[in-house]
């Protein structure tokens, strides 16, 4: 902690990207600039995080806000095995009169600087402490795949200047179709550029709309969906595991093409069966 009192000026509100982010990211944002140094510096332990930003919350929270953050608002790095955070243009968010000692060394070239991407800021989850190693119930014991760093991780100047995936009318139609499926019918995105928004656009973008319909109506009777396959019957219905992993999406949709073309055969048998029966 910093020990000076900090304040947060009118630009914060103005800041277009901010406007964007989560209302746990700004939350975070805030966070850093009370746990800055005066050269706005400081320790960016997952678990220091958690316990005084987000205390009982679970560790997705820090993970999805720290996504939202990297790069633009703050940079991650690391020094002798120790994780640190430096608030960039920290001079426009504070004016510091006699700034004391720095409190944690500042990141150099030479220095490893902490992957900013959303994929490593997932991975960094396992180094939070959780209440029970039983894997999340909703999260599936599949790590999800790797994607781009301009869509697993903060917003791009491209996407600045659109609304946002979570605005488009056809990712709205997806989650509609898996909260339907699923019975989550009060969940709602959490900002225009909602992690699970980002998730099914890019499920969209690469098989297409009606093919992610088809895998929403069939994923309820995937084994591992439903827990049934699963050794301890977790279940993993979680958007991530559903859109985000290709091995679950190509599973899932490999059986719901089978079962809809041996209904489509069956039809066909049935109205063969009874024109036959016609006088």
């Amino acid at each position: 902690m910093s020990g000076r009192i900090r304040s947060v000026k009118p630009e914060w509100l103005e800041d277009e990207r901010m406007a964007l982010a989560s209302a746990e990211a700004r939350v975070l944002s805030i966070a850093f600039m009370l746990l800055a140094d005066d050269y706005g510096r400081g320790r960016a332990s997952r678990t220091m995080l958690i316990g005084r930003v987000f205390p009982g919350k679970p560790p997705e929270t820090l993970a999805k806000a720290l996504e939202e953050l990297a790069g633009w608002f703050v940079t991650l790095y690391e020094v002798d095995g120790q994780s640190y955070f430096e608030i960039k243009n920290w001079e426009k968010h504070q004016k510091v009169d006699k700034p004391g000692k720095p409190k944690v060394p500042p990141p150099c070239d030479t220095l490893e600087k902490l992957p900013e991407d959303g994929e490593n800021l997932r991975a960094s989850r396992a180094s939070l402490p959780l209440p029970d190693p039983i894997p999340d119930p909703e999260s599936g014991p599949v790590a999800s795949p790797a994607r781009t760093q301009a869509s697993a991780g903060r917003p791009t100047a491209e996407d600045l200047m659109s609304p946002g995936p979570a605005a488009r009318s056809d990712v709205n139609r997806v989650h509609e179709a898996y909260k339907l499926a699923f019975g989550l019918t009060d969940r709602k995105f959490r900002g225009a550029f909602d992690l699970d928004a980002k998730t099914i656009a890019e499920a969209i973008g690469t098989h297409g709309e009606e093919t992610c319909l088809l895998v929403v109506k069939h994923a309820p009777d995937d084994g591992m969906v439903s827990g049934r396959d699963d050794d301890k019957r977790v279940k993993h219905f979680k958007i991530g595991y559903i859109f985000g992993n290709e091995d679950t999406f190509a599973r899932i949709l490999k059986r719901a093409r089978d079962q809809e073309r041996d209904k489509s055969s069956s039809a066909v048998d049935d109205f063969r069966r009874r024109k036959e029966a016609r006088p």
